[in-house]
């Protein structure tokens, strides 16, 4: 299915989010305090190429769901694949059976299974547990997934995504000019120099792999790619999307989360990069440039608005690309994948993890921090 993308178009639909939840709250609070800015409509990008959009969903390879299940028990930073049951219902448990099961056969005998969940359940989060007492997330050892429908787990793992098609035209000179200037921090000068030849000859290009120029070296390796290890989560695909020192110098990945991947990046963590490679722009007064970190807090509905913002709060983050697309990793787990996903979607997705969802814009101060090459301006949101 074809998706036509347009700035109108995506004003419309933003203004139909807010309109259908009133706690969804714009962007603007400085890290300071402040005041949260009210209105959906601030999100103004910048940079609205003409382009072509498919939704893609992706899958899980088989591989990945073959070493997790042989490795998770050996190496704690893999999670297992698991199922999420209800013990008490055996009803549910038969039903889930024969959603997964290989074939009719085999339903009794992985019903049975999942209720004695032999290798045992993978915790659930405190919050979700509180809420679902008996649910529980069954591990699936070899001899469990031997009994299951591998092409039907992997799309019970999909994950939500885009593929994109950039068409340039004559009439998008100046909207050229800009992805150029605000990309160029981002990319080396051969990959540069590249994107403006075909820019300026007016080719089709689509957004990946196979066609790096549009990205940093870390998102055009990660894109629609899984990896195995629980721990590199959004955080952690944002700010490498900004540089790639981000997540690996001892000033910024400060802490060694237990059974994670040392590129783990908490909430403490970020809010400590943030603070110190960031500036903060209120976008009702600065638009959205390319490689703006959008950070998707869950703010308390007993906290004032006047208060400033918590770390704590931090539900998400994503890298701004053009129109209203961002790159973006679902979560920590190895079951989401390294994706580009749309203003709107990833909206969706966290109000229905947030209590009241705010949204806050950073934009990096530096073109280079090996170098520590400062941008010199700070101002640009007073444009």
């Amino acid at each position: 299915m074809i998706m036509s993308f347009v700035y109108a178009g995506f004003m419309i639909a933003a203004s139909a989010i807010l309109c259908a939840d009133a706690e969804v709250y714009g962007l603007g609070q400085r890290v300071s305090g402040g005041s949260w800015s009210t209105g959906i409509h601030d999100l103004r990008p910048s940079l609205n190429l003409t382009v072509k959009a498919y939704d893609s969903p992706l899958l899980i390879p088989k591989d990945h769901i073959y070493k997790r299940v042989r490795e998770y028990a050996h190496d704690p930073r893999i999670e297992p694949i698991t199922l999420s049951v209800n013990t008490q219902d055996e009803t549910s448990i038969r039903r889930i059976a024969q959603s997964y099961a290989l074939n009719p056969h085999l339903v009794e005998a992985l019903a049975v299974y999942l209720q004695q969940s032999p290798h045992g359940v993978y915790p659930l989060s405190p919050k979700k547990q509180k809420k679902s007492p008996h649910l529980k997330r069954v591990i699936i050892g070899a001899d469990g997934l031997s009994l299951m429908d591998i092409t039907k787990l992997q799309q019970r793992l999909s994950s939500p995504s885009i593929r994109l098609e950039i068409q340039p035209s004559q009439s998008e000179y100046a909207q050229k000019q800009q992805l150029l200037s605000q990309i160029r921090s981002f990319v080396d000068p051969q990959a540069l120099e590249g994107l403006r030849n075909r820019l300026m000859g007016e080719k089709s290009m689509a957004v990946g792999i196979k066609e790096p120029h549009f990205l940093p070296l870390f998102a055009q390796r990660m894109l629609r790619r899984h990896v195995y290890y629980r721990g590199p989560n959004c955080f952690h695909a944002a700010m490498a999307f900004q540089d790639s020192a981000l997540i690996t110098m001892s000033r910024t990945n400060l802490r060694r989360e237990p059974h994670h991947h040392r590129l783990m990046i908490n909430h403490d963590e970020l809010w400590h990069i943030l603070n110190w490679y960031f500036y903060e722009v209120d976008p009702a007064k600065s638009k959205l440039k390319y490689g703006d970190v959008i950070v998707f807090l869950d703010v308390p509905r007993t906290h004032a608005d006047h208060k400033p913002a918590d770390h704590f709060m931090f539900v998400h983050a994503s890298a701004y690309l053009f129109n209203n697309f961002v790159f973006s990793k679902g979560s920590k787990s190895p079951n989401t994948a390294y994706t580009i996903k749309t203003l709107e979607q990833e909206m969706e997705t966290w109000s229905r993890h947030a209590n009241r969802l705010v949204l806050k814009v950073y934009r990096k101060n530096y073109v280079n921090l090996s170098k520590k090459s400062v941008i010199l301006s700070r101002n640009d949101w007073l444009q």
